[in-house]
């Protein structure tokens, strides 16, 4: 794992790219921690890039598509590329493509609500029977008193996988909470 100095950021500068097949661009950016999950055919590799994350999903030899939600407004080949946060506290994606059904949801939360939306994320066993598997990445250098943090959480299901993502925002007193729902068409 790299160490990274927190820098502040706001969830109005978060840019979120769809892109088919792998992202030429990732290699660039600082990947904090990562992991990959493998079940029947299909494999979801996921990471921590600062207060942000990605999401490739890959069926076989077949790269179906990355996600990339990062404060980076412009990265190559995207089919979705839009700051979802500029003009409100909630967004909502949604593509169908190579039997995969893809749902993006996100949301800001302020105050003592982010604590109470961001935390059942990490402590969830109940939502998934399947598998489940997380990254949290703390910055080991702050002026805030409160620590900058982010999460991210991969859940399998019968039909396909959830990312589940917390990122907080000390300078604003904000996070920022999504899921990325992945739903396997005609397996």
């Amino acid at each position: 794992m790299s160490a990274l100095v927190y820098k502040d950021q706001s969830a109005k500068d978060l840019w979120l790219h769809l892109i088919p097949g792998a992202c030429a661009d990732l290699p660039a950016l600082v990947v904090l921690s990562e992991m990959t999950i493998s079940f029947n055919e299909w494999t979801i590799r996921a990471g921590i890039l600062g207060a942000s994350h990605f999401m490739s999903v890959r069926k076989g030899s077949n790269d179906l598509f990355t996600e990339v939600f990062a404060c980076v407004p412009t990265l190559h080949g995207g089919i979705i590329s839009t700051s979802p946060f500029a003009n409100g506290d909630r967004a909502s994606y949604e593509r169908s493509f190579d039997g995969v059904r893809y749902l993006f949801e996100g949301k800001v939360v302020r105050g003592r609500e982010r604590l109470e939306v961001i935390m059942p994320v990490v402590y969830d066993d109940a939502a998934n029977p399947f598998h489940r598997a997380a990254l949290i990445y703390q910055f080991p250098t702050t002026h805030e008193k409160e620590i900058p943090v982010t999460i991210v959480i991969v859940d399998e299901h019968k039909t396909g996988a959830t990312l589940s993502s917390a990122h907080y925002y000390p300078n604003e007193s904000s996070g920022v909470f999504t899921t990325s729902q992945v739903t396997w068409k005609g397996d």
